[in-house]
């Protein structure tokens, strides 16, 4: 399938009465496809696979929560899209728009039905979409998706442990997620302990650098096997599902962070 962009300025002209549940327009009329250039031959976007797999979520659960979690993984799984393209909010918006509408709508909505255009149109971490394929990015260690229903376990969890500067050293994501869900063993914060802590690392990160601390990243090879095959519909609906074999974090610096953390939330 080819793969599109929505124009976002234009996109953003649209009435308030397209986020309250109307639906929406001929999108055609507003999208744009990629240059060949823009994307790798191997990227193949399957929007069918991506709206199936939207639409059993939505079958299967009615926690809020529960459902990101769940999608989180199958999304990530399914789109193996670059990380330029990952990055493009356009190329999100369309994917919201086109075949993740129900479930925008659905997750988003106020008491009134109106959804903030941003949930289709805003930055990484704010798209509705684009924050569960990212969500599931940063806190995977190699092929394993164990941590990632921890991070969407709540609204803040995941809040605080993706949209924040220090958290995109995925070592410090992944050790603030455990903390604050009780995955180190240690009691699950409030949403109030949870912010304070935040503030903390925050607060001790403008002053003390995640380098000073003697960690990082290994260098390793991209799994470009994983990322250019393709995925089916009942790999993502059965069975235990894995991701590419990169991306691995240092046990070591997770640990750290986490005994960190949790001194600090105490």
């Amino acid at each position: 399938m080819s793969v599109y962009h929505l124009p976002v300025k234009t996109f953003d002209r649209l009435p308030d009465t397209m986020f309250a549940g109307a639906p929406f327009p001929d999108v055609e009329k507003l999208r744009e496809p990629y240059s060949e250039e823009a994307l790798t031959s191997e990227f193949q976007f399957d929007g069918e696979l991506v709206q199936r797999i939207v639409d059993k979520g939505l079958d299967i659960y009615e926690d809020k929560n529960e459902l990101d979690g769940w999608l989180a993984v199958r999304l990530h799984n399914a789109i193996r899209a670059p990380r330029r393209l990952a990055g493009d909010k356009r190329f999100w918006a369309w994917v919201a728009v086109e075949f993740a509408q129900k479930y925008v709508q659905m997750r988003f909505s106020d008491a009134g039905g109106q959804v903030h255009r941003w949930r289709y149109t805003g930055e990484l971490l704010r798209n509705a979409v684009a924050r569960l394929w990212w969500g599931a990015e940063m806190v995977r260690d190699g092929p394993s998706y164990d941590l990632v229903p921890v991070v969407f376990a709540r609204v803040r969890t995941a809040q605080f442990a993706l949209e924040l500067k220090y958290s995109w050293f995925r070592p410090a994501a992944m050790a603030f997620a455990r903390v604050v869900e009780g995955h180190d063993g240690g009691a699950r914060l409030t949403d109030a302990e949870m912010k304070a802590l935040s503030r903390k690392v925050n607060a001790y990160l403008s002053l003390t650098a995640l380098e000073g601390f003697g960690i990082g990243m290994e260098g390793e090879a991209y799994d470009q096997a994983w990322w250019s095959s393709n995925v089916t519909y009942e790999s993502l609906v059965e069975g235990k599902i894995e991701g590419p074999n990169d991306g691995h974090v240092d046990a070591g610096a997770v640990e750290q962070l986490t005994k960190w953390f949790r001194e600090l939330a105490a």
